[in-house]
């Protein structure tokens, strides 16, 4: 169970929404800034517009999760039978039992569904403790220019409450 409860802290770091990736070309074109050419964003600003984005990206994606049918609905992060008990899971199936190997699966969605809300107060702790050096490596850039990303603290807590099963 605990196990689960860290997939879907993972889990909501992957599916935030990117709808409307060109929302700010749109916005600056609409302002008349896309020819300015001249003006660029000192670091302070990118660092606070890309945590801003990471937190709403992270609120949108825990509301749409943190409901009835959020995970189980969605099946493109629906939680299924843990690998490493799927036969057990389809010999039970096949002997009378399929009623209750669903209501496991569905017992791991809901509970899933219930700990997002939980994971999304560490995720924002998180974003705001990020440092800046830290923030501006979360730009993609070719891997020959950012490297490897460098563990953080900012995790330590969520750890400690969805510890691995």
């Amino acid at each position: 169970m605990k196990r689960v409860l860290l997939y879907v802290a993972l889990v909501l770091l992957l599916v935030a929404p990117v709808s409307h990736a060109g929302f700010f070309d749109d916005l600056t074109r609409g302002l008349g800034l896309s020819g300015a050419g001249n003006w660029a964003l000192d670091e302070g600003t990118i660092v606070r517009g890309l945590k801003e984005a990471l937190a709403t990206g992270t609120d949108r994606a825990v509301k749409s999760v943190a409901r009835t049918d959020g995970y189980y609905g969605n099946q493109a992060i629906r939680i299924l039978m843990p690998e490493k008990i799927r036969n057990v899971a389809d010999v039970l199936g096949q002997i009378g039992f399929k009623s209750e190997v669903d209501a496991f699966v569905l017992g791991m969605n809901r509970a899933a569904e219930k700990a997002a809300p939980k994971a999304v107060e560490y995720f924002v702790s998180a974003l705001k403790e990020m440092p800046a050096r830290s923030s501006m490596e979360a730009i993609p850039r070719p891997p020959s220019i950012s490297g490897a990303r460098p563990a953080t603290r900012s995790f330590r807590p969520s750890c400690r409450s969805f510890p691995p099963a």
